[in-house]
């Protein structure tokens, strides 16, 4: 998938995410995706890299991307495929649907270290208590208000998003589900955050999505 623009930041940069396989594998968050950036101009720079793409590809995709914005006259979140001889082809495009605001609020308390970090996915900050979820069948134990915890999310788990003060998950990147609806509800969200299942269930945390953090806050 790629956004022409930073989905996080609002930035005029086209954000490209990769995995080997079909989409549905980024989207999920089931995998960790290989992610590009690239000014308007500028040849794609990767920060996190798991060989899927040449940067001649990325490059190739960046350019499909920004064509696409040109054509359909606004900001675009592109499915697109690389085929056996190197064609990029675009799937499908719609609207970007969320534009950050950067809008936070003041977490309770002190501040503490941080606890856990990963992707900056859904901008804003949030506190709430973790409430670690290990699958759909846990959904009735979310509480509004709280800090959702799971490895990913799905469709089925929209309503629980709607309600939560913040998500975070150990897998996924900028494009995957969790951080897409995340935006879209207006919720800070942190992904690919290495063992936040083992976080304290209960604990008062801080969720920072523009920073990609996740903080303890003394009661």
């Amino acid at each position: 998938m790629a956004f022409t623009r930073n989905p996080v930041t609002g930035a005029r940069t086209t954000v490209v995410e990769a995995v080997p396989g079909t989409g549905d594998r980024l989207v999920s968050g089931g995998t960790e995706p290989e992610r590009w950036h690239a000014e308007p101009g500028a040849r794609p720079r990767v920060d996190r890299a798991r060989g899927v793409l040449s940067p001649d590809q990325a490059r190739a995709v960046v350019v499909s991307a920004e064509r696409v914005e040109r054509l359909l006259g606004g900001p675009q979140d592109v499915e697109w495929a690389l085929d056996t001889a190197g064609t990029v082809w675009t799937l499908q495009a719609r609207p970007v649907t969320a534009h950050p605001t950067g809008a936070a609020g003041p977490p309770p308390g002190a501040v503490g270290a941080v606890l856990s970090s990963g992707t900056p996915a859904s901008p804003g900050t949030a506190s709430g208590r973790v409430r670690v979820l290990r699958g759909v069948d846990d959904l009735p134990a979310f509480r509004p208000g709280e800090v959702l915890v799971c490895r990913a999310t799905s469709p089925a788990w929209t309503p629980a998003l709607a309600h939560a003060a913040a998500v975070v998950t150990e897998v996924g990147g900028l494009l995957s589900h969790a951080a897409i609806v995340a935006r879209e509800l207006g919720v800070p969200a942190v992904t690919g955050v290495t063992g936040a299942r083992d976080l304290l269930d209960g604990a008062l945390v801080v969720v920072d999505g523009s920073a990609g953090t996740v903080r303890l806050v003394a009661a």
